[in-house]
This record gives C-alpha cells, structure tokens and sequence, in this order.
C-alpha cells in the first residue's frame, strides 16, 4: 500500500513538472514564432512628416520668392503671411517618385481674394493646386461670395479648376467668409498618374474633390497663401505634415 502511494505521488509530480514546463516551452516558442497563415493587410509606412517643432525649415525645403519678414516657424507651426504679389512659397526638397497619400492641417482667415492650400509643383507651368478662396463674384448675389474649395490642374499653362458647389462643408457653412482664422485639413493622395484630392473641416470626414491626372512624377509638395488684389495680408499657419505610402 506505502509503495502504491508513493508511485502515485511520484506520477502525480512528473506529470505536474511535465506539464508546466511544456506549458512554458509552448508559451515561449509561441511568441517567437512567426505567425502563421497568410500575411496580415499591407500597413501604409510614414515617407515623410513634419511637426514643424524648430526654428526655421532647413535644408528640407526651398521657398520661393522668399521675403522673411513675412516667414516663420512659431509655436510648432509653419507661418506664411499671405500678400500680393504671392510670396514665400515653400516646397519639399524631397520628391515622391512611389504612391503616396499628403495630409497637411492649416488655419487661416478667408476673406475676399485670399487662397491657401497644399500644392504638387513641377515647375510653374505645370502644377497641383488643393485648397480654399474667397470667393468674391458679386457681393449682391446670394451664393457669390463665401470660402470656396478648390482642385486646380495646371499643364504647360493651360488650366483645369474643380470647384464643387458647396453651401456647407461638414457642419460649416461657407456661403460667407470666415471672420476668424479657422482649421481645415487638406489631402492629395497619387495612384499612379492619377491625384485625387480631399478636404475637411474636422480630420475626420472627407469630402472627395476630384481627380486630376498627371504624367510626370518629379513633382513637390509645398505650401502657399497669397492675398490677391482685394485682399488683406493675412497669417495662414500650417502644422502636421504627413507624407505615406
């Protein structure tokens, strides 16, 4: 009977043992291992981004018709004084040759004549332009005045606008102009020669505005704001750029 006992002890311990340091070995290996089965779906990679968080742009970008009195990087924002002629227009030294999706957030005051948006810039012949405007076609006529998003193409200097008819864009309205500065979020994204453009009051609902082809791939993103004739100089800051593919 003693001996019965102790054989039945012993298994009972061997099989205890057994069965933890199995359990440890198949809980290691377990995380080791590779995953198994088909690949998960493909997790877009950051190409490019910028918080802006220095003192001035570098070596990353080129501004042209630069003027620093109207320039600068403030608080983690890129700051461009709108003016007339246009000024400072800044572009990414890096081009993108693969697919990519830009998403860039600015807040900027748009009155009569003033533009603000995201570009894709061959040369200026040739060029993508994303944004906002103040529209100003009659004053006395409901609807003619307002903020009006835009997708311009511009090749060897021809030029094709998409301007949707737009009373209201998420919950803001935009058959007037804004009479404070106000955020939009702007997104250019390639698929091969084709850039389609999107707009936002929030970041998180979009509004598709067209699609725009364009052979080349050599282009640059940057930055513009510009006044206009009528238009009063205006501070449009730009934050969080980012580039992925």
């Amino acid at each position: 009977m003693r001996r019965r006992l102790v054989r039945m002890f012993v298994f009972i311990a061997v099989v205890t043992l057994a069965t933890g340091f199995g359990g440890y070995l198949e809980q290691t290996s377990a995380e080791e291992r590779p995953p198994g089965g088909p690949p998960g779906p493909h997790r877009k990679g950051m190409l490019y981004e910028d918080q802006f968080g220095r003192d001035d742009l570098g070596d990353a970008y080129e501004v042209v018709n630069p003027d620093p009195n109207r320039l600068t990087l403030s608080d983690g924002k890129l700051l461009i004084v709108a003016t007339e002629p246009e000024k400072n227009v800044v572009l990414l030294n890096k081009p993108f040759s693969s697919d990519f999706v830009a998403t860039v957030t600015l807040n900027m005051q748009v009155t009569t004549g003033n533009r603000v948006g995201l570009s894709y810039s061959i040369d200026d012949q040739n060029f993508l332009s994303l944004g906002i405007y103040g529209r100003a076609v009659n004053p006395y006529i409901a609807g003619d005045v307002g903020r009006q998003p835009y997708f311009r193409k511009v090749v060897g200097g021809q030029m094709n606008d998409i301007q949707p008819a737009m009373q209201k864009l998420g919950s803001r309205e935009l058959a007037e102009y804004s009479v404070k500065p106000e955020i939009w979020h702007l997104q250019l994204q390639r698929v091969g020669s084709k850039y389609m453009g999107r707009i936002s009051t929030d970041g998180v609902r979009w509004t598709d505005m067209g699609t725009h082809v364009i052979i080349r791939k050599d282009g640059r993103l940057g930055f513009f704001a510009m006044s206009g004739k009528d238009g009063i100089e205006n501070a449009a800051e730009f934050d969080d750029l980012n580039v992925q593919g």
